[in-house]
């Protein structure tokens, strides 16, 4: 069942997007990665750049990143997808590609009509596994995103019962110590430095356990850092930007969580 669900995510990646990806700038990170940036007509300062999941496998462009642009852009917000690179036994691939978004994205503030104070990151699945571990372990303040929007993450590599096993090997290889486990487990490294995060997840995903994502809210509050988690009880996983009947739920209280940050 996970392998026909993968299947069908890589289907969807595939699907014609809802705004042509070429209309965006891209961009060329060190490692050949690229990520392509969108601008509203009237920025207001924010900016959310996107990394899409596929349990560090491929990258799910379509429903997961590309689809989410016009919501974007409708809302004032500057808006890049990352299509990093993809671990192939090097688990810090796509880490580097994705603290290398934000700095660049942090650089180019003036150009981009953004506030490097207002850079948030995006993941679903494993991206979300990838955004929360961005957040947790940001080497320095340029690294480090103000804030963090999680669909359905991947975040407890070090839970045997409660893994999305595909995402942990493919990140972190089949013999993983128990101390690379646990530092590549964001929950368990959250600190007084980890921004605020918004959560959606659904309670009858069979892909990746829902405890996931409770989890990480949990470490949130217990650093008293701004939270909000959504749980709809049904909806599965991987569903993304796509037109579900709560979509309108989640968006409707992403823009307002967004609203109640600065």
């Amino acid at each position: 069942m996970k392998k026909l669900i993968a299947i069908i995510c890589c289907a969807v990646a595939l699907c014609a997007y809802a705004i042509n990806p070429e209309d965006g700038k891209k961009v060329n990170l060190s490692s050949g990665a690229e990520m392509t940036i969108f601008s509203p007509a009237n920025p207001d300062g924010r900016a959310v750049i996107a990394y899409p999941g596929g349990a560090y496998f491929f990258v799910s462009l379509g429903n997961e990143g590309f689809d989410a642009t016009e919501w974007m852009l409708d809302n004032n917000i500057t808006y890049a997808v990352v299509n990093y690179t993809l671990p192939a036994g090097n688990r810090d691939l796509p880490l580097n590609d994705a603290w290398e978004a934000v700095r660049y994205m942090k650089s180019k503030a003036e150009e981009l009509k953004i506030d490097p104070a207002k850079v948030g990151v995006m993941g679903s699945s494993a991206g979300g596994h990838l955004a929360a571990t961005v957040s947790t372990l940001a080497p320095d303040p340029e690294a480090r995103p103000a804030f963090t929007i999680l669909l359905y993450p991947v975040i407890s590599m070090w839970d045997d019962k409660n893994v999305h096993q595909g995402s942990r090997d493919n990140l972190l290889g089949k013999d993983a110590d128990s101390e690379t486990l646990r530092h590549y487990s964001p929950d368990l490294m959250v600190d007084s430095l980890t921004p605020p995060a918004f959560i959606v997840l659904c309670g009858d995903d069979d892909i990746v356990e829902p405890i996931n994502g409770v989890r990480y809210y949990t470490a949130l509050q217990e650093k008293d850092i701004n939270a909000a988690i959504h749980i709809f009880p049904y909806g599965k996983h991987g569903f993304g930007w796509l037109d579900r009947p709560f979509r309108k739920l989640w968006t409707d209280e992403l823009a307002y969580w967004l609203g109640t940050l600065w």
